[in-house]
């Protein structure tokens, strides 16, 4: 065996004797506890004096500084104990309390702090708590007033809620708002996709190249079955490329803005499934314009609607919502809420959080300019 032979050999020994040593300090629970320290410590330095508000959407939404925690209620006490604001929510870590009522208590807190747009995250089925214990989906909603875009389908309202039955592990919510209509027919969901990688972005290297493009021609088969509530072909044929990306595209600085004309463009070439890689490189000399287009339209289609559905209504909305949507599911805009909520009727007029939707037509307070009847949904 030469020497390089014999180097390599030991290596991978090495190596192997290295990954089981460390798969067992992965698994020793005073290591864990050791790096969520470093991980807090970390993160503490990066946010700085925030509110809790902020911190759990930066480490749950976004994804940035989540604690490993044997106990999950550690997910939130670790952050309760950098906040700025813990003490005027009237929030400390008891190890007494379960885990439910632990995310409860910080769940009205928050709707108190920041209002209902906490309903709109992640929740602890089957109540409308948010379940801090895992990394949520990134809602539809802009999370910043002052951003780029906002949807506004609640208008100008505020919002209006009482919390009933507070003495229970999951209290009942009571929020006012107006159901807008029910769900008539849903169509197949998008399949999660990385939004950044490009690298196969061909439809004969792409596995999801063609799904997507049966998923994009999915919504007209869906509105076959639905009246046309938009009025005129060219606003309904609007509603067709606005609805996969939410009506909404990445500026140069990668941040979100409503969706200018161009965006049609990027629908139409989208369909027509033209980009191959065995291309020749004139051709894509030649139409690096319309591939640059495609691409600016695939990121928010796939940055938005991946693991939505299309959903359809009785008057004829047509929109993407959640995976769990269900025909006769209803939607509602809550006051003071930018997007509307699907929701499935529980009896005894209570209502069932299925989650949040983008609703062609009634995103920008239309409705609000309506004559609807504000009721109250008990959630």
């Amino acid at each position: 065996m030469h020497a390089d032979q014999r180097q390599r050999g030991l290596g991978a020994v090495l190596r192997g004797t290295f990954e089981a040593t460390l798969g067992s300090l992965k698994a020793d629970e005073s290591m864990l506890i050791a790096t969520a320290a470093i991980k807090l410590n970390s993160f503490k330095s990066q946010k700085g004096n925030m509110n809790l508000a902020r911190l759990l959407k930066q480490a749950f939404i976004f994804r940035k500084g989540v604690l490993e925690a044997t106990d999950p209620r550690d997910r939130v006490f670790a952050l309760l104990g950098i906040s700025a604001d813990a003490a005027d929510l009237h929030l400390a870590p008891d190890y007494s309390k379960s885990k439910a009522r632990v995310f409860t208590d910080v769940a009205m807190a928050l709707i108190g702090q920041i209002g209902i747009e906490v309903l709109t995250w992640y929740r602890l089925q089957p109540s409308w708590v948010p379940d801090w214990s895992t990394p949520f989906s990134r809602p539809l909603c802009s999370f910043e007033k002052n951003t780029g875009f906002r949807y506004m389908a609640s208008g100008d309202s505020a919002p209006q809620f009482q919390f009933l039955n507070t003495s229970n592990e999951f209290p009942t919510v009571c929020v006012s708002g107006i159901q807008v209509d029910n769900i008539l027919v849903t169509g197949q969901a998008l399949a999660q996709c990385p939004v950044s990688d490009l690298t196969w972005f061909t439809k004969d290297q792409d596995p999801n190249y063609q799904l997507q493009l049966e998923w994009l021609s999915d919504i007209e088969k869906l509105s076959k079955h639905c009246k046309n509530v938009y009025g005129s072909l060219q606003a309904f044929e609007d509603a067709l490329w606005r609805i996969p990306i939410t009506d909404l595209e990445f500026t140069s600085a990668g941040e979100y803005k409503r969706a200018s004309r161009a965006m049609q463009k990027g629908y139409q070439l989208y369909r027509t499934g033209f980009f191959c890689a065995t291309m020749k490189r004139t051709e894509l000399q030649q139409r690096s314009d319309d591939i640059r287009q495609l691409a600016a339209y695939w990121r928010p289609m796939i940055s938005r609607s991946s693991g939505r559905k299309y959903i359809g209504s009785q008057r004829g909305y047509l929109g993407v919502g959640p995976t769990t949507t269900l025909q006769g599911d209803v939607i509602a805009i809550m006051l003071g809420m930018d997007t509307p909520l699907v929701l499935r009727p529980a009896g005894d007029d209570h209502y069932q959080i299925v989650g949040e939707a983008y609703v062609h037509g009634i995103m920008d307070g239309e409705v609000m300019k309506d004559s609807h009847a504000v009721q109250e949904f008990k959630i």
